[in-house]
């Protein structure tokens, strides 16, 4: 199977791409580059490599880390970089120059100070819940944008509560560590950079100049180090450079070499933050000595075999309240430096193996994967092509089981690198970023940085998650002034009223409420939402002591919110106000996020007391006030509602007040595509589904309604999103929605996965345009899966709750659940195999699953175990600390069962011929399984289920394939095969071979799932190349449309086809196949150039033509602007800005107009009508999607009406010309509809309104184009094109109406007037090509049509006949065949038909063969026989043979019948045996010697003649006559004893004493009846007589090819030798 599989992939057009499989230290492959194939099976699955170095770090480099500190490898081969960030490399804070209060700007000292904030609390409250003129209480009109940027009367008012950033900042690039060696990239060959997700450790390898370089780097936590190895498979060959990089750009810079080791220190200039790195290179052998390497200090190895480096780093930055400043990092970093390089490479790297592994390895997830055997980009890519959709080669469904695995598993892996016990928590980017962090890189508390912390408990990292904790318990000391800044509420010395934290804070515990004009970072539930990770740390764990520690902080903010909650007249509710619900819509009173978070927070507030044992009275109030919270409501459309204003989606209402549109609903920023806003990000009026567990299958009323929202909400997003809406949809327990987020997610590159597994945010439209790293999506994504496979939120355990398809078959060992429980699962055909379950702490366990309470329940002895029954699908039992429980589904034969039924189901669909081998494999097992269940053999119940299980899912991609396969021979079948094209030739014989292979392929029971899904790719991907052929015909014009381009710019006409012509203008007229060939790249020669071109194939024009324009930037800057000479300009009041409006038309000089209100105007009077085909608008800056212009028309007026030149255009850049069909007017304006527009970047600034009037004059000559015009106009007249053959008409007709287009535009160049004349002369040339007569061939074809060609043999001849019939057909149907092709396919057919070769008559053959097939092989002598088989087998290959002549058929027939006449009989000698056996018994005492000596001379001559076996028929009288002699013999004795009885005749011959001793007489009787002797020997002589008779040897068949006298010849001959042998 495995060769035959070989065979046919080699026939595989989308998987051509060669599987280079790569491990990490054995390579060879081609030389000639970086990349190179590999011949090694990888077999880690949880690895990622490549086969190239990283260029980008947010897509391509690896990361490693240790908590602490994060490193980026790249693998360059001449220039390694490791990207390094340490996690308090931090700016903000304090700076020692002013009052740092964690971002907070209301003066809270005194009770006035917090009276005021009280007031206005409640000033915005009142308003919010005023419904007698606006819905949300403030002017919903107001609202002109919303999230980062929000306007209007109610975010006035809320800017009163709002701190700023003073304080507030983002990490700070560190370094980059470089590797520098002379190293020919060209020459490197089996390079591979990867990533061990099971050792955390990074390498790159790779072959050159016959040397083998390996390099390894890791983060070591339990040194605080960073390690890199170089070695080589050679001794001496380690050469390179190292230093280190500083991206801080402080203003206390060092950087020097000092023996083997580099110190850079530095210090932010914001707050003075100090920082050291140091550098230690140990070499093994070699020299090292001091540097330059880019004007930076650097060490130098030279010959070295192997070189270790060793990098620390630290800063003194301590998480401690208020200065959080600790001890120079000087001693530090030396110290750890030292320590490690005195440990020694190969202990460092065991202890961080051993610690990470420690870690890691407490969990295994598989879903029936095949561990890919591709680079992990080239895995993403096919994954992506798969999700969007887009044609590209796609990966089998085991390797996408196996990239969700890895994508899985990488969350954990950055949960390890990322959060370590003594560091920071991870960020927005974790601890790896370059350059400007995004959004800061901060910690966001309105879901990103609890996202980062969803999955550690569950994957069984609860180590992980202290740096978490430790964080939230520094955190809430400044949150308190938060508290008391937005709401009043302070905690003074020794009080604990209650801490906030806003939607940003930094290693500097900023925890205001704020900005001003951000909504978003209003966001007072942050610390109840951060406390539920906090909480759910003791869920899992059950540690009370713990709970004691954290119980607090919880109480803490529960008696904030118990004091803080507003009671609205209006809603009959307590609420959070004001609230805004991240990032979408108005500021309201009790959004539902809010409350939400404050209901859940008080309950496990509540659970916490309970539990402790501690406040009883508080537990009271809070339950008095979480029950009037109301945190979920149904809306008219079935939904949750996130406002309690929202009737249905996007509408709103309140009071007596009209039904509204909810002002910014759905806006998201700059992901709009085309103006269609995508679905919203954030759903955060779903948190009481996920994170929280309010809404539950448990509540079915709730549930319905999130799911509602969610459907609303869409499947699609931002990367960390999608993790979000994946761990929703995983708690509704609807698999297929939730398995459509995780291929979303996965595959969807700029809003999902990268190539380095790094989860991304995404940029512009429908965020895809561009990656923006944020790792909360890495770590949704994990917590998602670990959703769906296991749920705990409540109380019980709930296994495989959405369980999709796509995991029908899988594992997953170590997941752990609320209530310190362990869990191992495997599940096969979406069904449970066994779940084991092992207890940290005891207490009860309580699952459910479906008829779970049917199975039994055992210890890990074997010794069962009786639950409690709660329902069919949920038990409940006693477990003991440190004890597993096995619930096992195989120990009946249920699932088995299951499983056979739905292999029989597929058994009925796998019908055809192709799906036989397989179909029979299938019955097989089927078979196999119900013996096994008949047998009762419970041990083999899960082999046979697996079994079954995976031929089923062999069974179901055959059928895919099957399927596919009958599409794709339909469509080859209907392929046009008059078609000439040879592209089009080369792809039908490509689809033909996919076919033939995948029907191969479907023979053959032994293929697996992925060999059947690739070979279906390759069918699917051959068909649609054939039937997309025709639309793949394209070009491309480049530059870019309408773009304005230098004299050095070029352009660029392009197409895949290498066998068509591209045929193109310059002068606006359409190409023709005279037009001039595309060649080479040329300059725009006029200032206003039309390019034009098309395919074509000889004269065949294959597809459209395709336009571009282009202006000339010389001829724009040297044309005089037309708006100069306006004479008047006006906005009409709109701008506000009209005494800027000149500031926009006196050119691009950085003074603008600023207009302040959209939609707005420019329009410009002119005393005199202009005519404009050109405009430019250009800005004084530019910022995409926030300093832009979205929208804007350029128009004139025609006299009546405004008319758009230009219409609903963007700018997106600070400038752009804009090219259009020339109008004339004296009035022009621009009209801006919608523009960006952000306090941060300021209002947009119109720098320049331009109009222009681009022509060119063109001198040409057209005289002899009109004199050939005017001969071909004659032709019409005077019928000489009408009597032309149709293809010449046609084609006149085509380049007369070209020519005369050509002569009419006066932009025609001289070189398409003179192929346009050349093209015209040769028309009207062919003018007397005349169509031949084809009378004689019709009456030909005709006639030879009528033979029926399966009277003649197949080969050379019949085919050159088909052929020439074929042509002769084609030469009919063409009206422009001429007089010499009809001729010509005449002669051919006539000379075809005479060399037909007729089959022969096989009538007497196939008779004479069916006489003589009964003929055995025991009845003849062995000479003529062996002549006969011969013949035999002979006749039976002509009649076998369609290509038999007739020649062949009579030689065969004369042979055969020559054999059957040379047959010789045997003779029959079946009386004689009987004689001879009759002979033999005789008892011959008694008898005299002469009668005894008689019969033994005949017996023993018949004994004789009976072994001799090759006596013939013709030989019978010999055998006759010895029958004779022996029963003559035999009779003697018979009259002896005859006369010997009668007494009358006794005496007479006999002599004296010849009875004595014989008391009868001495004589044997052979017979008492004289009659049965004389009968028995008439019966011999009857007997013998017919043996003789020739005519039941003689076959009836043979008269029909014996003559007369042969058989009487034959008759003649044997009596002749009968009489010569008697």
């Amino acid at each position: 199977m495995g060769r035959k599989f070989r065979g046919w992939i080699g026939l595989i057009t989308a998987a051509a791409v060669a599987v280079s499989l790569v491990p990490t230290s054995a390579f060879a492959g081609e030389a000639g580059g970086v990349t190179g194939k590999n011949n090694a099976k990888s077999d880690n699955l949880l690895r990622l490599w490549y086969d190239k170095p990283a260029s980008d770090w947010q897509t391509q480099s690896l990361a490693i880390g240790n908590g602490y500190m994060g490193g980026l490898v790249f693998g360059g081969i001449n220039q390694d970089r490791i990207h390094i960030n340490e996690k308090t490399v931090w700016e903000g804070g304090p700076d020692g120059k002013s009052t740092y209060s964690y971002g907070t700007t209301n003066p809270i000292s005194t009770e006035e100070d917090l009276q005021k904030i009280k007031d206005n609390l409640n000033e915005i409250r009142q308003k919010l819940d005023d419904k007698s003129e606006h819905v949300f209480g403030f002017d919903e009109n107001s609202y002109q944008a919303s999230g980062t940027d929000t306007k209007g009367e109610a975010m006035d008012a809320l800017n009163k509560l709002m701190g700023d950033l003073k304080g507030y900042d983002a990490p700070t690039d560190y370094a980059n560590l470089y590797i520098s060696n002379d190293q020919d990239p060209s020459k490197v060959t089996n390079y591979v950079r990867d990533l061990d997700m099971r050792t955390a450790l990074a390498t790159v390898s790779y072959d050159y100049e016959g040397v083998h370089y390996s390099r390894e780097y890791f983060n070591s936590y339990p040194d605080n180090i960073m390690a890199v190895r170089l070695s080589a498979d050679k001794d001496g060959k380690i050469s390179f450079k190292t230093n280190l990089e500083n991206l801080i750009g402080g203003d206390a810079y060092t950087n020097v070499v000092r023996g083997d080791t580099i110190t850079m220190r530095d210090a932010l200039r914001g707050n003075g933050l100090k920082a050291e790195a140091q550098l230690k290179v140990i070499n093994e052998g070699g020299s090292i000595s001091s540097d330059e390497n880019d004007g930076k200090p650097a060490i130098r190895v030279s010959g070295a075999n192997a070189v270790t480096l060793i990098f620390a780093c630290g800063t003194d930055y301590k998480m401690e309240l208020p200065n959080f400043r600790g001890e120079d990092p000087h001693k530090a970093v030396k110290k750890r430096i030292q320590a490690a390089a005195k440990k020694g490479y190969q202990a460092l790297k065991k202890d961080h193996v051993e610690d990470h592994s420690a870690l890691f390895s407490r969990m295994e997830l598989g879903f029936d994967e095949e561990i890919p055997q591709i680079p992990t980009d080239e895995l993403i890519r096919r994954y992506r092509n798969m999700v969007e959709n887009n044609g590209g080669q796609i990966p089998t469904s085991a390797e996408q089981r196996a990239l969700e695995v890895m994508c899985y598993q990488f969350g954990r892996y950055l949960t390890i690198a990322g959060s370590r016990e003594g560091s920071l928590p991870t960020n927005l980017q974790g601890v790896w970023g370059e350059g400007f962090f995004t959004w800061y890189g901060d910690y966001h508390f309105n879901i990103n940085v609890q996202m980062n912390y969803w999955p550690t408990m569950a994957s069984n990292l609860g180590e992980c998650m202290k740096p978490y904790n430790d964080f939230l318990n520094v955190l809430k000391e400044a949150g308190r002034n938060a508290a008391a800044a937005s709401y009043g509420i302070k905690s003074r010395e020794g009080e604990e009223n209650g801490w906030l934290v806003g939607c940003f804070s930094t290693p500097y515990m900023f925890s205001a409420l704020g900005q001003k004009n951000n909504a978003a970072g209003w966001n007072p539930i942050g610390s109840a939402w951060a406390l539920l990770n906090s909480y759910e740390y003791y869920l899992y764990t059950g540690d009370t002591q713990y709970l004691r520690q954290l119980y607090p902080s919880m109480k803490e903010v529960a008696n904030f919110w118990n004091k803080a909650l507003y009671w609205s007249e209006y809603q009959q509710r307590y609420v959070s106000a004001p609230s805004y619900s991240p990032e979408n819509g108005p500021i309201v009173n009790g959004a539902s996020y809010d409350q939400q978070f404050i209901w859940q927070h008080l309950e496990n507030t509540i659970h916490a007391a309970e539990t402790l044992g501690l406040d009883g009275d508080l537990v009271a109030e809070w339950k008095e006030k979480q029950s009037k919270l109301d945190p979920v409501i149904v809306g008219k459309s079935g939904q949750v509602k996130e406002w309690f204003e929202e009737t249905s989606f996007g509408k709103a209402q309140a009071g007596n007040l009209p039904e509204i549109d909810i002002p910014q609903w759905r806006q998201s920023l700059g992901a709009q595509n085309s103006g269609v806003q995508p679905p919203h990000r954030h759903l955060s009026h779903l948190m009481a589904l996920y994170p929280c567990n309010l809404i539950s299958k448990d509540k079915p009323e709730y549930m319905n309604a999130a799911i509602v929202s969610l459907k609303e909400r869409g499947l699609d997003a931002t990367g960390w999103s999608k993790a979000h809406k994946l761990n929703l949809w995983a708690r509704t327990g609807h698999a297929e929605e939730a398995f459509k987020l995780v291929q979303s997610d996965v595959g969807g590159g700029n809003s999902g996965f990268l190539t380095n597994l790094f989860c991304s945010h995404g940029s512009g439209a429908n965020y895809k345009e561009k990656p923006i790293f944020q790792i909360d999506g890495n770590f949704g994504y994990t917590a998602g899966v670990n959703e769906m496979l296991l749920q705990s939120q409540l109380g019980y355990v709930q296994f495989l709750p959405a369980l999709p398809d796509q995991w029908s078959t899988g594992h997953v060992k170590g997941i752990v659940a609320r209530g310190n429980f362990e869990i191992n699962m495997d599940w096969s055909n979406g069904k449970a195999d066994r779940f084991e379950i092992t207890s940290r702490n005891g207490g009860t366990f309580t699952g459910e699953y479906k008829d779970i309470a049917a199975c039994s329940v055992r210890k890990s002895d074997g010794s069962k175990l009786t639950p409690q029954v709660l329902s069919n699908d949920k038990i409940s039992f006693a477990t003991e600390a440190g004890e597993t429980y096995i619930i096992d589904y195989n120990a009946s034969p249920d699932k088995l069962k299951s499983v056979i039924d739905r292999a029989r189901e597929l058994s009925e669909k796998m019908k055809g011929q192709l799906l036989s081998e397989q179909k029979t494999h299938l019955d097989e097992l089927i078979q196999e399984a119900e013996k096994v269940i008949a047998e009762g053999k419970s041990e083999d119940y899960e082999k046979q289920s697996q079994s079954l299980s995976k031929a089923i899912r062999v069974g179901e991609a055959a059928i895919s394939l099957r399927d596919a396969y009958d599409e794709a021979r339909k469509v080859y079948d209907q392929r046009d095969v008059k078609e000439e094209w040879a592209s089009y030739i080369k792809t039908a014989a490509d689809l033909k071979k996919q076919t033939d292979a995948a029907e191969a392929l479907l023979k053959d029971k032994e293929c697996g799932v992925s060999q059947l899904e690739l070979m279906q790719e390759s069918v699917n991907h051959a068909r649609d190349a054939l039937l997309g052929l025709w639309d793949r015909l394209t070009l491309r014009i480049s530059p870019e449309n309408k773009l304005t381009l230098s004299s050095d710019d070029k352009i660029e006409i392009s197409s895949e086809f290498d066998d068509l012509q591209i045929r193109y203008t310059t002068d606006g007229n359409d190409p023709m196949w005279f037009s001039d060939e595309y060649r080479e790249a040329f300059p725009v020669t006029r200032s206003k150039e039309t390019v034009k071109a098309a395919l074509f194939l000889g004269r065949r024009q294959m597809s459209k033509v395709y336009t571009a324009e282009y202006l000339s930037k010389e001829a724009l800057n040297t044309a005089e602007g037309i708006e100069q000479n306006h004479s008047s300009v006006t906005d009409k009041g709109t701008s506000g800005d009209s005494a800027g409006l000149e500031k926009a038309l006196d050119g691009k000089n950085g003074s603008a107009w600023y207009p302040t209100n959209f939609p707005t105007l420019l329009e410009l009077q002119f005393d005199q009508p202009v005519k404009v085909n050109t405009a430019e608008v250009a800005l004084d800056w530019f910022y995409k999607n926030y300093y832009d212009i979205a929208d804007m028309d350029i128009e004139y007026w025609n006299g009546s009406e405004w008319v758009a030149a230009v219409k609903g255009a963007s700018l997106g850049a600070q400038s752009k010309v804009f090219s259009f069909d020339e109008f004339e007017s004296d009035k022009v304006r621009l009209k801006i509809n919608k523009a960006w527009q952000y306090d941060y970047y300021g209002m947009i600034g119109v720098d320049a309104f331009r109009l222009f009037y681009l022509k060119d004059k063109v001198t040409t000559n057209r005289a002899g184009l009109d004199q050939v015009i005017s001969v071909a106009q004659k032709s019409v007249d005077n019928k000489d094109v009408s009597k032309a053959i149709p293809s010449v008409q046609k084609s006149f007709q085509q380049v007369f109406a070209y020519a005369k287009s050509v002569s009419s535009n006066i932009q025609s160049s001289q070189d398409t007037i003179d192929h346009t004349t050349a093209a015209l002369i040769e028309e009207i040339q062919r003018l007397g090509l005349k169509a031949g007569d084809k009378t004689k061939l019709r009456n030909h074809d005709s006639l030879y049509r009528a033979l029926d060609l399966n009277l003649y043999i197949d080969g050379r001849e019949k085919d050159a006949f088909s052929e020439a019939l074929a042509n002769a057909k084609k030469v009919i149907e063409d009206e422009d065949a001429q007089e010499a092709d009809v001729l010509k396919a005449d002669q051919a057919l006539l000379d075809a038909a005479k060399a037909l070769v007729k089959k022969g008559d096989k009538t007497a053959l196939a008779a004479l063969t069916d006489a003589t097939a009964s003929y055995k092989k025991e009845n003849y002598l062995s000479a003529g026989w062996n002549a006969f088989e011969e013949a035999a087998h002979a006749a039976k290959r002509v009649l076998a043979d369609p290509s038999a002549r007739q020649e062949d058929v009579d030689q065969a027939r004369q042979a055969l019948a020559e054999a059957v006449i040379r047959l010789q009989p045997k003779a029959d000698k079946a009386i004689l045996k009987e004689t001879i056996e009759k002979a033999k018994a005789v008892d011959l005492s008694g008898y005299r010697q002469e009668n005894v000596n008689e019969l033994q001379s005949a017996l023993s001559k018949a004994e004789a003649l009976m072994a001799n076996e090759e006596i013939s028929l013709y030989d019978q009288p010999l055998v006759d006559a010895a029958v004779l002699d022996l029963q003559k013999a035999m009779e003697a004795l018979q009259k002896e004893e005859a006369k010997a009885s009668d007494p009358s005749k006794q005496g007479g011959d006999g002599e004296p004493g010849q009875n004595q001793g014989n008391p009868s007489g001495g004589q044997k009787r052979l017979t008492a009846d004289p009659s049965k002797k004389a009968g028995r020997t008439a019966g011999v002589s009857a007997k013998a007589a017919k043996t003789g008779d020739l005519a039941p040897m003689i076959p009836e068949a043979a008269g029909l090819i014996l003559s007369l006298s042969a058989i009487a010849l034959l008759l003649k001959k044997r009596r002749g030798n009968q009489k010569i042998r008697r």
